[in-house]
């Protein structure tokens, strides 16, 4: 499968540091990133605009993770979501299915890690979408 560029990617983290971060390796990879510092304006520019993918992380004000993760599948069940965690969470894969997620994204993480993590959501989006159809 070619390497897709130019996907959509909302990222949601209330730390600047990380979030910007996340929001250069993205870019760097030829994406278009655009981002939150928590998960209420997250899922403000969800509504508002198209996304291919979120990234979100875990303990935010206003509204967690799961929340947004929520949010998001209740809007569109087929857009990829990412969890951003420093926590260890012992959940199995249709647990955090069940809540939205469908990848976690453990910190420190690396810029492979979340360029493979594009690359696997867009295969994930991919299924989706042939079994809605």
């Amino acid at each position: 499968m070619p390497e897709e560029k130019n996907i959509s990617i909302l990222v949601v983290e209330d730390d600047d540091a990380v979030r910007e971060l996340i929001c250069e390796i993205l870019n760097e990879d030829g994406h278009h990133v655009e981002a939150a510092g928590n998960g209420r304006k997250g899922l403000e520019l969800f509504t508002s605009k198209n996304f291919d993918m979120v990234f979100t992380d875990l303990i935010m004000p206003e509204m967690s993770g799961w929340q947004l993760a929520e949010e998001i599948k209740n809007i569109s069940s087929t857009t990829p979501v990412a969890l951003i965690t420093a926590w260890t969470l012992n959940m199995e894969v249709a647990e955090l299915r069940s809540k939205g997620i469908d990848f976690i994204v453990f910190k420190p993480f690396r810029d492979e890690q979340l360029q493979k993590l594009v690359q696997d959501s867009m295969a994930i989006k991919e299924k989706y979408a042939s079994t809605a159809s």
